[in-house]
């Protein structure tokens, strides 16, 4: 079983230090890495839905054992303290064992979604990392993805484009800055976090439009070799630290420019016949899937001179 994961930060408390910071909005690309990759690094892809499903449950039962584990021990202790007492405190000693049982049975009948607790509630995150997940996923990985991403209380759904006006609103009166405050502020359930990245997608008007920097192609490939997971790519994770790019031009200054798999140049005559074998002609647009993304080839005759 291969695991991919990425080591390049050690960060432990750096989203939340970054979000209570006071710098502006106009940082430097390499701090926002350093500020946002240790809840990043742990984002799962949409086919290891299983690995949520796993957190929820780990976190849920690592509650649970929280809550009956006091109990349990009290009844150990008067279980003890039962085989050496008299006759006459025996009977009040059964009656303390058993209301605690019952209140360990009642523990136990809870509900996942009565055990999940506070977002900042604490975990053995170590234990579930060696035990739940077999070491494949380190337990502050762990911790931020739960706090920041998929806790039960955070907001799952899509933004509307009052919430997006409200967030411009809120971020422009804090001057960009204190995202905790903003999200709270904004009151629909997201993260410092994801307010941070809708505003970054949606609200800046920093986005680039010109042509791509020698700086700028080395960055994304750099994050390309430390983000992928396989062969999946995560441009929208990638585009949060390529300051002023969003997703879509990241897809095609990898697919069209940079990915090294492609080939230049003049079709050969392999290619044309495969081609031709599936109805296709060099001036068709052929939409090849990849990574769930859509990489576009034109190939014209006129431009290849052919």
């Amino acid at each position: 079983m291969h695991v991919y994961r990425v080591h390049i930060f050690t960060v432990v408390c750096a989203l939340n230090r970054f979000m209570a910071s006071t710098i502006s909005f106009t940082f430097n690309v390499n701090f926002l890495c350093l500020s946002l990759f240790a809840c990043l690094c742990v984002c799962v892809s949409s086919g290891e839905t299983w690995q949520k499903t796993l957190l929820i449950h780990s976190v849920t039962r690592d509650s649970l054992r929280r809550l009956i584990q006091p109990k349990l021990s009290k009844v150990d202790y008067l279980s003890q303290k039962l085989s050496r007492a008299a006759e006459t405190d025996k009977q009040q000693l059964r009656q303390q064992m058993d209301s605690l049982e019952r209140d360990i049975e009642l523990f136990r009948a809870k509900k996942d979604n009565e055990l999940v607790g506070d977002r900042f509630d604490e975990h053995d995150w170590q234990k579930i990392s060696n035990i739940d997940f077999e070491g494949t996923r380190e337990a502050e990985d762990l911790r931020s993805f739960w706090q920041n991403f998929l806790h039960p209380s955070i907001s799952k759904l899509k933004w509307s484009k009052e919430e997006v006006h409200q967030l411009k609103e809120i971020s422009r009166r804090h001057e960009q800055r204190h995202w905790e405050t903003i999200a709270a502020e904004l009151g629909t359930g997201r993260t410092a976090f994801l307010c941070l990245q809708t505003f970054q997608r949606f609200v800046s008007d920093s986005l680039k439009h010109g042509g791509w920097t020698p700086d700028e192609d080395a960055l994304l490939r750099e994050l390309v070799d430390k983000m992928r997971i396989g062969n999946f790519i995560p441009y929208t994770q990638m585009s949060y630290f390529m300051e002023g790019r969003d997703p879509a031009q990241l897809i095609y200054r990898w697919n069209q420019v940079l990915d090294p798999s492609l080939k230049k140049g003049f079709w050969t005559k392999e290619e044309d016949q495969v081609g031709r074998g599936r109805g296709l002609d060099r001036t068709h647009l052929v939409v090849i899937a990849s990574d769930g993304f859509f990489t576009h080839y034109w190939a014209k005759n006129k431009s290849l001179g052919r």
